[in-house]
């Protein structure tokens, strides 16, 4: 048997020279530069902010950060990046938790260097971007029910030569009225085939088929199926 020993969720605690407040908007929009990372639980009132990210295979991993007024223009930033569920057994997973650390530091140091009119900014470009990204997501939607629009219709269109083939063969039986949706019709001439009548029309009908354009056709027994 293979014991694990568990490790202790890696920890970070740094005092910096700017107030709470700029701190805590650099905090705040971290994924702005890391889509990696998602808010999750965010309290203003006790400086706690929580975000997710996906690592550590399947479970995943949460970085807590808290933050305290050292003095008016010091604040202690205070980082524990936790498994999402259960504790760190291995150091491959410790390697993977310390590079959030690293990270995380990084990315509240390079927003803090903006303005909240930069970091503005960049939540208007990262909006618009995602409408874009939204917009072609919808027209690709669009385009495939399209396709599959276009697809259903040429598969449900009638085509003239079999329907000129079913009444030259299958006339006696009324197969080609039932291939132009005309059951009833194709009904009847089954019924009375042994007449000899269903014959003759269909033979009719065989020329007809033949010598009928592909416009007449189609405005006779495809016009529901005709592409707009």
């Amino acid at each position: 048997m293979t014991n694990h020993s568990l490790v202790s969720n890696p920890k970070k605690s740094i005092i910096v020279d700017f107030p709470l407040e700029k701190i805590r908007e650099s905090v705040k929009n971290i994924s702005l530069l890391d889509h990696k990372y998602e808010p999750g639980q965010q309290d203003d009132v006790f400086n706690q902010y929580i975000f997710k990210a996906s690592e550590f295979l399947s479970w995943g991993a949460v970085i807590l950060i808290n933050l305290s007024r050292v003095s008016e223009n010091k604040t202690e930033i205070s980082i524990e990046v936790m498994r999402n569920f259960g504790a760190f057994d291995s150091s491959v997973e410790i390697q993977d938790a310390n590079r959030h650390l690293i990270n995380v530091v990084n990315y509240i140091s390079r927003l803090t260097t903006l303005s909240s009119q930069e970091i503005a900014g960049m939540k208007t470009r990262l909006q618009q971007v995602e409408a874009e990204r939204e917009r072609e997501k919808r027209k690709k939607s669009e385009e495939r029910a399209e396709r599959i629009e276009v697809m259903k219709v040429r598969f449900h269109r009638r085509n003239k030569t079999a329907a000129a083939v079913l009444a030259l063969f299958l006339g006696f039986a009324g197969a080609h009225r039932i291939y132009l949706g005309q059951r009833t019709k194709g009904y009847i001439s089954a019924f009375f085939f042994w007449t000899l009548i269903p014959s003759v029309i269909g033979i009719i009908d065989f020329f007809s088929f033949i010598f009928m354009s592909q416009e007449k056709f189609d405005a006779k027994y495809n016009s529901e199926n005709i592409l707009k």
